[in-house]
């Protein structure tokens, strides 16, 4: 499978962003989860904006699709 890797650098370095993203965007996401609560409809619609978004970021860069595709997991951890 190709990753599209250049070499342990750049596998470093976008380990580095998912974790940033993750550490920033779970603990809001799920704060928005426990606001609305897990089987609402606004936290429904927020994943699929999440879905929509995470589609749309991945070609601008890995730091975005990182940080979306952890806010989308924060806000599924209630169902």
């Amino acid at each position: 499978m190709n990753s599209g890797n250049r070499g342990r650098l750049d596998v470093a370095y976008k380990s580095v962003l998912r974790v940033l993203g993750a550490a920033i965007v779970t603990p809001a996401a799920l704060s928005v989860t426990l606001h609305f609560g897990a089987h609402d409809t606004t936290t429904v619609a927020l994943i699929l904006a999440a879905v929509f978004f995470d589609m749309w970021l991945r070609p601008l860069g890995y730091a975005w699709w990182g940080t979306v595709r952890h806010g989308r997991a924060g806000l599924a951890a209630g169902f």
